[in-house]
């Protein structure tokens, strides 16, 4: 064995029994410092954008489509270069990272990787070459992270958001298609708030110990600014919420609607400050990490989960799936009908108490039927309700109506759905209510609020609007969001928080509650203070 072999052996061995690891997420998320924090401990080694990846994975396309890409001239042998270099993608990679770490003294390792933003332009190839790879996801407040891109890059914060954007579709569609021993998402927000807490939280779940040289980082680290020459600072002071300080009503409004689903997913407010009204929702006094044994309101059966897998939407309960919503909304009928909050299997027989759901969840709502004069209703199907032009059977006839996330999906001007609920119900009788909403702002955002009918139209694999406004004018929209699914979940609007009141109140209710406290009983906690449902009083 030659000198250059046996270095190729020894350097190679570094690699023999690591695993790759590569650290993913939108720009300006926190992948920098994390990346410093991992390098920190000595059997890791993340290169920090070195475009090895992309840059191969770039080459290998080229390469196969041949003239048209100039790579190469005359006979199709492009095809067999394509060929020859994807099938020694993984080869070339790792004899570059033991090079790598013969360099940086790194003996043994037990993960190897990079982080790379731009690794979202080549994650089909990682997966396909690596599927023994795990990854770490940073994730950050879209709007913080937006204004940070638009500082960096001296554009505008609605080009920052859409160039965050487009980065963040790419990550949550990898992202939902592996588990979580395969991806690791990490917040900003929880790294800057508890820089070890996070750090033992991420190398527990890469099966390492924190080790004395990550302790020793964090302690004279943690709070150095890696982007503009080691300056000190408070980043949970100065970095988290930002936005909440610098951006324009408008600005929050087209945010919401951008990154709506990603906020509720992570976890992420709505409101940012907390605003001294009655109805405001609190900001949450509880641990996350705290284990809760409770009941589910619903079927009865017992849970133990921690708070922090408690969330509005989430499944929470082992045996009928209910989530925090769905039990907080049964949490409210009970009390607005009882004075007390009871199991529905406790709830007295009473037929003689009338109430209607709009498309309410089958499992509760099959139970309800059992206890109470319920009845389920749909928009396109009997028996059918049209909230926003009720018959004039149904006026003054019930006791309660729950409309949990409905309102949000009907048909401008949504005022109409609110004076139905009004008419629907006897005086006293009880609006049973959720919809998304922000506690900033004044006015509803209406996505389409000329619109007086729809027809959603699957075209060339993506759906579309295809709307007949008030003035007989037709408009086709894109870029829709749905709620579950595409049809009559298409969102309308988003509320804000004082449009919903003065809804409820021009519409002629009485009283209105927000439910913004935790209820341990049943296991409903709010990890975020907006979308939290209420009862309004005829």
């Amino acid at each position: 064995m030659n000198a250059k072999d046996s270095q190729a052996e020894s350097l190679g061995s570094a690699l023999s029994c690591a695993r790759p690891l590569f650290l993913i997420g939108c720009p300006r998320s926190g992948t920098t410092f994390t990346t410093r924090l991992l390098n920190s401990h000595p059997r890791l080694l993340l290169t920090n954008e070195s475009a090895v990846f992309m840059l191969l994975d770039d080459i290998i396309k080229k390469s196969g489509k041949g003239i048209a890409s100039g790579i190469l001239y005359g006979k199709d042998y492009h095809t067999l270069l394509s060929s020859l270099m994807s099938d020694n993608y993984r080869r070339l990679i790792e004899s570059f990272y033991s090079r790598i770490a013969g360099v940086e003294g790194r003996a043994k390792l037990d993960y190897w990787g990079e982080k790379h933003p731009h690794l979202n332009l080549c994650l089909d190839r990682l997966d396909e070459q690596f599927p023994d790879a795990r990854y770490i996801y940073s994730v950050r407040d879209p709007r913080d992270s937006a204004l940070s891109i638009a500082k960096m890059r001296s554009v505008s914060f609605e080009d920052a958001l859409d160039n965050w954007s487009r980065f963040s579709r790419r990550y949550e569609e990898f992202a939902r298609g592996k588990g979580p021993e395969t991806v690791l998402v990490t917040r900003y927000e929880d790294m800057v708030r508890g820089y070890r807490a996070e750090a033992d939280r991420i190398f527990a779940w890469l099966g390492m110990e924190t080790s004395a040289e990550v302790v020793s980082f964090l302690e004279t680290s943690k709070s150095i600014d890696a982007h503009s020459g080691g300056k000190a600072r408070d980043f949970s002071a100065e970095s988290v919420g930002r936005w909440t300080r610098t951006l324009t009503e408008s600005q929050v409004s087209h945010a919401a609607a951008e990154t709506g689903e990603f906020l509720e997913k992570y976890g992420y407010s709505h409101t940012g400050a907390d605003s001294s009204d009655k109805n405001s929702a609190r900001a949450p006094s509880f641990s996350s990490d705290t284990v809760v044994d409770y009941r589910c309101n619903i079927c009865g059966s017992r849970n133990r989960s921690k708070i922090a897998n408690l969330d509005r939407e989430s499944k929470s309960c082992v045996k009928c799936g209910s989530s925090v919503r769905m039990r907080a909304i049964i949490h409210l009928l009970s009390q607005s009908l009882f004075g007390e909050s009871l199991c529905i299997s406790d709830f007295p027989l009473r037929k003689d108490i009338k109430g209607i759901g709009l498309s309410d969840w089958g499992i509760y709502a099959k139970r309800l039927e059992g206890r109470l004069g319920y009845t389920n209703t749909f928009y396109h199907q009997e028996p059918r309700v049209d909230v926003t032009e009720p018959d004039n059977s149904f006026v003054d006839s019930f006791d309660f109506l729950i409309a949990s996330d409905v309102f949000e999906h009907v048909l401008p001007p949504v005022s109409r759905a609110f004076v139905g609920a009004r008419r629907i119900l006897r005086p006293g009788g009880a609006l049973i209510f959720s919809v998304p909403f922000l506690n900033r702002g004044v006015e509803t955002v209406e996505h389409f609020p000329k619109m007086k009918e729809a027809d959603v139209v699957l075209e060339n694999g993506s759906y579309r609007l295809h709307a007949t406004n008030w003035d007989g004018t037709k408009t086709i929209h894109d870029e829709l969001r749905f709620h579950g699914g595409p049809g009559s979940t298409l969102e309308m609007r988003i509320f804000t928080r004082s449009s919903l009141l003065e809804e409820l109140r021009a519409a002629g209710f009485q009283s209105v509650k927000i439910l913004d406290e935790p209820v341990a009983e049943w296991g409903i906690y709010w990890k975020v203070s907006w979308s939290l449902p209420l009862v309004a009083l005829a």
